[in-house]
C-alpha cells in the first residue's frame, strides 16, 4: 500500500487535477481529493473486470500515465479502454500508441478480448487520430461532445500505414 500512496500523492493526483492539460478528462477535476483517488485505485484492484496498469518510461523507471480496461466481459469477448498520458514530455511521441497495441495484444491473448470499446471527446484531436490510425472505428455520440468508438483486434494496426 506503501507505494501506491507515494505513486498516487506524486504523479497521479497532480495529473486528475490538472484541468488544462487534461480538459479532455472527464474526471480531471483541481479539487480531486487524495482520498477520491485511493478509493478510485481501491475499486479497480478489487473488481475482477477491470485492469489498472500503470505506464512507465523503461530508462528512468518514471510513473508517465495509466491505462484501464474496464468492463471486461469474457462472454462478449469485450472491454472498454480509457487511458492517461500524465507526463507532458511523454505525450505525442508514441507511447499512447504503443501501450495500446501491446495491451490490446495482451487481453486478446490472455483473456480472449476481440472488442475494445471507448469513448473520446471530439475536440481531442490528437486522441482521435491516434485511435483511428490504429483502426478504431466510430459507432455513435456519446453526450454532446463525444464519440464512441470501438475497434475488432483482427483490425488493429500497430504499423504507420
Amino acid at each position: 500500500m506503501e507505494n501506491i500512496i507515494i505513486f498516487a500523492d506524486k504523479c497521479y493526483l497532480p495529473w486528475v487535477r490538472n484541468q488544462l492539460e487534461n480538459r479532455c478528462i472527464l474526471s480531471a477535476k483541481d479539487n480531486y481529493s487524495i482520498d477520491e483517488l485511493y478509493t478510485f485505485i481501491d475499486t479497480c484492484n478489487k473488481d475482477e473486470n477491470t485492469i489498472l496498469l500503470g505506464i512507465y518510461d523503461k530508462i528512468d523507471d518514471n510513473h508517465i500515465g495509466n491505462i484501464k480496461y474496464d468492463n471486461i466481459n469474457k462472454l462478449d469477448k469485450s472491454a472498454c479502454l480509457g487511458m492517461l498520458i500524465g507526463e507532458q514530455k511523454y505525450k505525442k511521441i508514441g507511447v499512447a500508441k504503443q501501450t495500446i497495441t501491446i495491451s490490446i495484444k495482451w487481453l486478446n491473448e490472455n483473456l480472449g478480448v476481440e472488442n475494445i470499446l471507448l469513448g473520446v471527446d471530439n475536440s481531442n484531436i490528437p486522441a482521435l487520430k491516434l485511435y483511428q490510425k490504429l483502426g478504431f472505428r466510430p459507432i455513435a455520440n456519446k453526450g454532446k461532445n463525444g464519440l464512441l468508438m470501438n475497434l475488432n483486434i483482427n483490425e488493429l494496426k500497430s504499423n504507420d500505414s
